[in-house]
């Protein structure tokens, strides 16, 4: 059979059309094996391009040994950005960090992109925390918020303190900027804040515009993880209203709820009433300076005044 006649047989195997996929499917592949593959694949046409590899040449010939170059062509035709995606995680800098939690369509990348910042030397910088509050507020993948969210929450700063009550109080009321927040997010934010308490150095009026939007949250929280963080951070907050919510608290049916109140309450105070909502009432209302005595540590307190648990059963 003549050159003539053997490329018309070739191309009517594989047509026009097959061609041109052909070509399109090998250049859009970036892993050289995989463009080999997909030239066997496209050479056998089916599935079978993956069986016995060392008779490809003798019993296809010159239409597998084509697809193979053209896979081996393209393949040095790859762009350095393309190539650079394989680097080890430890080659890359906090700002290719940043572009990738920024600008990644994809929110595993995304993700990828803050945990790698977080984990930089530029973690703690203004920057970065720029990049967390930016990610934690408008991300539409909860798993990248949450990862925003735990680098605030390793670092501390008071500055995140706005954008984690902005997060916790999202589900209730629309706020510009801030997509509404599930469950798993609002946990996160709530971490932020106790994370943040104990070391605030925020004035008395700030103070207290955190512990309002910790106490409403508070009373209208439906997560229990969420509940339990915020009640445990008032428990940072010498202020009137954060007291009454922890007592209210007193009344709920779940003892941890109650549980982490109490706690909250005897740091406040240096006071305990044992879980008795109506006696801490009689003392907060004849009670001139409720926090006279706070970080002091009451009698009785250390003993369980409720039996073990193993005493339920």
């Amino acid at each position: 059979m003549d050159c003539d006649a053997q490329s018309r047989r070739w191309h009517a195997c594989l047509g026009g059309q097959a061609w041109r996929a052909a070509g399109n499917l090998i250049t859009k592949v970036p892993c050289v094996a995989k463009r080999i593959r997909a030239a066997g694949m496209l050479a056998l046409k089916g599935k079978h391009g993956t069986r016995q590899k060392v008779f490809l040449k003798d019993k296809y010939g010159a239409r597998f040994v084509l697809l193979c170059v053209a896979a081996l062509l393209s393949a040095t035709a790859c762009k350095k950005s393309e190539r650079s995606d394989w680097r080890p995680d430890s080659m890359r800098s906090s700002d290719e960090w940043m572009k990738m939690a920024l600008e990644s369509p994809h929110p595993n990348e995304r993700r990828r992109g803050v945990v790698g910042l977080a984990e930089s030397r530029d973690a703690s910088a203004d920057w970065a925390l720029r990049v967390y509050d930016k990610v934690a507020r408008s991300d539409n993948d909860p798993s990248v918020r949450c990862a925003a969210l735990r680098a605030m929450e390793r670092i501390a700063d008071p500055q995140s303190e706005a954008t984690a009550l902005a997060v916790l109080q999202s589900d209730r009321k629309p706020i510009d900027g801030v997509v509404a927040a599930p469950s798993t997010v609002r946990w996160g934010a709530a971490r932020v804040l106790r994370a943040i308490a104990p070391i605030s150095n925020d004035s008395e009026s700030e103070g207290s515009r955190v512990a309002s939007g910790l106490v409403d949250a508070v009373n209208s929280e439906p997560d229990h993880r969420t509940r339990l963080t915020l009640i445990d951070t008032l428990g940072f907050y010498r202020d009137r209203s954060a007291t009454t919510a922890l007592i209210d608290s007193l009344d709920d049916d779940d003892f941890a709820i109650r549980r982490a109140a109490e706690s909250s309450l005897v740091a406040l105070t240096g006071v305990t009433h044992h879980y008795d909502a109506d006696a801490w009432r009689a003392w907060f209302a004849k009670t001139g300076d409720p926090f006279a005595s706070a970080g002091q540590t009451p009698p009785g307190w250390d003993e369980p005044d409720e039996k073990p648990k193993w005493d339920w059963f």
